[in-house]
């Protein structure tokens, strides 16, 4: 006997099994689930070839008359048909979810970055355009903030309170703008601030040229080297290097005042496109100077100015020059290792190569630093300390 059901989602069927000589016929009776067939109904309301393709499908695995083997093989085919069906739906998922990611996440974020780009492009034409205006407005406010009874008190707040971060991106650039113009017009009228007000100023400038946005950044790294510049100005009241060097020969047990020297030029370059040092004078304070008398003769072998650097800017052993002062030259710091050398009037240029500074000092110099993080760490040490300490590998 066969008893075949076609519900909506499962198919009872009631199969009668061959007697094996007990007394009664044994039954099994198994619920197998299958998906609901496919129903599509025609025009003239009579069901689809796929729907009646299945409900024979269906009568064919349950027939009674079909063997036992044959009905694990289609049972078998149609459970891989189903591991088929939902790999199929899987990938479909899947691509959906592909689709959804592109079209509601990625594509967005991309136009967010293209909106940026073009934000930031909008931006710098801005400045560009508005550069020589807030030029003026900075000049004749730093002008105007220097005019006071006592500007050497006044300037050195007035720069700190110009170079903190705040307000929008054109209010930033103003201040900042400012505190430019109000260092390089108090060095210029020789006025002396607080140098540590200054300090903290570049500090807080150089920190804005890494981190702030496009516009305000590069006005910020233009305002630290001026910074540098004015500490460097403010440095020549400073006598820490001799100072230094001083403690260095007492704790030798060495004779102080320690004698340094003044290498001198002499006209025409070396190979290498550097001067020559040609001869020299004496100094205790790296400031004053004087000409060596009977019995103190100083030779100076004719050399480049870098191989005077490296020479004897380092020989505290012999007690004698302890320091050295280099005047009115270009000094690229790439590859050189200056220890007791005191740079006056000259023009310092870095590229991001190796240097080693250790209790070197700058009057009134000036700068040519990249905006690099070498650069950076450079800058650092030069708003820091009067004696700077610094290397780079």
């Amino acid at each position: 006997m066969v008893e075949t059901l076609f519900p909506a989602q499962q198919i009872r069927v009631t199969e009668a099994l061959p007697s094996s000589g007990d007394p009664a016929t044994t039954a099994a009776a198994q619920i197998w689930p299958l998906p609901p067939a496919p129903r599509t109904v025609s025009s003239h309301g009579a069901e689809s070839s796929a729907a009646g393709a299945w409900l024979d499908l269906c009568q064919v695995v349950y027939s009674a008359d079909m063997p036992a083997d044959t009905v694990g093989t289609v049972r078998a085919d149609l459970s891989r048909l189903g591991d088929k069906i939902a790999w199929s739906i899987a990938a479909a998922l899947m691509l959906f979810g592909i689709l959804f990611y592109w079209m509601f996440v990625r594509m967005p974020d991309k136009r967010a970055e293209e909106i940026k780009d073009e934000r930031d492009r909008t931006g710098l034409e801005i400045s560009k355009q508005i550069a020589p205006l807030t030029l003026q407005i900075a000049s004749l406010t730093a002008t105007l903030e220097l005019r006071v009874p006592d500007p050497a008190k006044e300037v050195g707040p007035a720069i700190r309170k110009r170079s903190t971060e705040g307000g929008g991106d054109a209010e930033l650039r103003l201040d900042l703008e400012t505190a430019k113009q109000l260092a390089e017009k108090a060095r210029e009228q020789n006025i002396v601030g607080d140098r540590s007000d200054v300090s903290a100023a570049g500090q807080s400038a150089l920190r804005i040229s890494f981190q702030g946005q496009a516009p305000a950044a590069a006005v910020a790294w233009d305002t630290t080297l001026e910074l540098i510049r004015y500490i460097s100005f403010l440095n020549q009241h400073s006598f820490s290097a001799v100072e230094a060097v001083n403690a260095q020969a007492a704790a030798a047990g060495l004779k102080t005042p320690v004698i340094g020297v003044v290498l001198l030029e002499k006209p025409g370059v070396a190979p290498n496109g550097e001067r020559f040092v040609a001869s020299s004078k004496l100094t205790l304070d790296g400031v004053t100077t004087f000409m060596p008398g009977p019995g103190e003769h100083l030779n100076v072998v004719p050399d480049s100015l870098s191989s005077r650097i490296l020479g004897i800017g380092i020989q505290m052993g012999s007690g004698w020059p302890g320091f050295m002062v280099e005047e009115n030259i270009r000094v690229v710091l790439d590859g050189l290792t200056c220890r007791n050398v005191i740079f006056r009037h000259c023009s310092i240029a870095y590229h991001g190569g190796p240097f080693r500074l250790e209790n070197s000092q700058f009057n009134n110099c000036s700068f040519e630093i990249p905006r690099t993080r070498p650069g950076q760490n450079l800058a650092l040490a030069l708003l820091g300390p009067v004696s700077v300490k610094a290397e780079a590998n």
